[in-house]
């Protein structure tokens, strides 16, 4: 879990309201839209946050 393969399948199809995290593995990427994010799925949301962790 957490793998960089994984963040960037989960990131692929992710869509959060009208955003939608763009193909980008980039912990600094994340974090700086992070506030921008309301993701519903807590497997998804935890997957993202340990990547970022």
């Amino acid at each position: 879990m957490g793998t960089t393969a994984n963040l960037k399948f989960y990131v692929e199809i992710l869509k959060c309201g009208n955003y939608c995290i763009l193909l980008e593995t980039s912990k600094k990427y994340l974090s700086k839209y992070w506030d921008k994010l309301l993701i519903n799925d807590p497997k998804i949301c935890s997957i993202v946050l340990e990547f970022l962790h």
